[in-house]
């Protein structure tokens, strides 16, 4: 009788397990209910226990914020639902956005219009505009007519700023967003609609945490402004790319091509002096000078690391790629220091602790940061690790992924694959359909 009990015991404690297993798809919990898609193609809900608490009815099915959740029917529209699986708005919408915290969403209706509806279905907003964006954190949502324009209205449905703009971006904390006119031009706007900066720009880049933002005037020569429009840095550079936010410096190429280094102020950290150069990277930045060879600097623009190398990239993990007069690869140390002799053909840089290295006989294969073949050199081709796993190609021209022990952990057999990425890997199989596979190699439908 004791082994009886027992035994129904240990089943009563695998139910809610063995409810989770039978589902071809399931959805992270969200506000204690995840959906699940069964055998048939429908999707339901399921409990925090593995219980059914919604049929599986829907073509579709979202997560659940705010209480509702958005399904749609078999006749490919779009409603909600609640906790309890009753229709709060009918499914006659073609596509909706979730709730925001105001109970207010986006809708498109059978006309391809959007408007903006409440948690009852009333609509809020008329089904006027070629698109609406949702009110997430604001009470501003962006509009756009029937040209293409965009501009702005508040949740009454009341016009803020007219549909006179070809690209309207998002808000900062003081009110002002950047805009792009018919012309192609770039300024600032704030919430009123007034011009803080008229659009007279070529090119914006956003502004950084700093509030400051690299642009172009109509000579086609970068400056940098403020979040006002004021002037910081004039418009006197061939390029500037984005600030480094560690080091505050940016790289700078003049009108001879040569490459240097600026602050926010505008003042020169280190002149316009480099043939090559890239932005920092963990501290350093490299640098090629007019012999050819490179090397590294600080950021107070003050060689550190000799230009004496054929080619070198930029740190990661501590350590840069470097060839030798022999065109062998290896990795220094941020002192310059040789930590992997430049013995490879070719080798990529860390991922995860390991880089991929490529032997004389150009299979490949991945090494530690000590140097020490960690997976030996047998693979035609591979990519990074991520995730733990690293997609490798046999000699038939086929992928699967090894562990960072070298173990075969997904069999070679798909045409080609890429990285995993929150645990789900995109793959081609033989007749070059693509697929995802999650880390045991499992097809999943999701």
């Amino acid at each position: 009788m004791k082994q009886v009990k027992l035994f129904f015991t240990i089943m009563s404690l695998l139910a809610p397990v063995s409810s989770f297993a039978q589902w071809e798809y399931q959805s992270p919990f969200s506000e204690g209910l995840a959906y699940v898609l069964d055998d048939n193609g429908k999707y339901g809900y399921i409990d925090e226990g593995g219980k059914l608490a919604i049929p599986c009815q829907w073509e579709d099915a979202w997560l659940f914020s705010e209480g509702v959740a958005q399904v749609q029917d078999a006749q490919k529209k779009w409603g909600f639902i609640n906790k309890t699986g009753k229709m709060v708005v009918p499914c006659k919408l073609k596509s909706l956005a979730r709730f925001d915290d105001e109970g207010y969403a986006s809708v498109q209706d059978d006309n391809g219009k959007y408007g903006v509806i409440d948690k009852t279905g009333k609509v809020v907003i008329p089904f006027e505009w070629h698109y609406i964006s949702p009110f997430y954190g604001t009470d501003l949502a962006r509009v756009q007519d029937g040209d293409g324009h965009l501009g702005l209205i508040d949740k009454t449905g009341k016009v803020v700023i007219p549909c006179n703009k070809l690209n309207l971006g998002y808000f900062n904390e003081d009110g002002i967003a950047v805009v792009r006119d018919e012309n192609e031009k770039w300024g600032l706007v704030d919430k009123s609609g007034k011009m803080i900066l008229p659009c007279t720009l070529n090119t914006f880049v956003s502004f950084d945490d700093d509030d400051v933002a690299i642009v172009q005037d109509d000579n086609e020569k970068y400056g940098i402004i403020d979040k006002n429009g004021k002037t910081v840095t004039p418009f006197v550079w061939n390029d500037i790319r984005p600030f480094n936010k560690d080091t505050g410096v940016a790289l700078v190429r003049n009108d001879d091509w040569k490459y240097g280094f600026i602050d926010k102020t505008g003042q020169m950290v280190s002149p316009c002096k480099w043939d090559e150069a890239e932005s920092f990277q963990e501290g350093l930045a490299l640098v090629k000078e007019d012999n050819e060879k490179y090397g590294f600097i600080n950021k107070t623009g003050t060689v550190v690391i000799p230009c004496k190398w054929h080619y070198a990239e930029s740190f990661i993990e501590g350590l840069a790629k470097v060839e030798d007069e022999k065109k062998k690869y290896g990795f220094i140390d941020k002192t310059g220091t040789v930590v992997i002799p430049c013995q490879w053909k070719d080798l990529q840089n860390f991922r995860e602790g390991l880089a991929a290295v490529q032997d004389d006989d150009s299979k490949q294969g991945f090494i530690d940061k000590t140097g020490t073949l960690a997976i030996p050199c047998q693979w035609n081709f591979v990519q990074d690790f991520s995730e733990g796993l690293a997609a490798v190609m046999d000699e038939d021209g086929k992928w699967g992924f090894v562990d960072k022990t070298g173990k075969l952990a997904i069999l070679c057999q798909w045409e080609h694959a890429e990285p995993f990425f929150n645990g789900v890997a995109e793959v081609t199989d033989e007749e070059w359909e693509p697929l995802k596979i999650d880390k045991t190699g499992k097809v999943i439908n999701r």
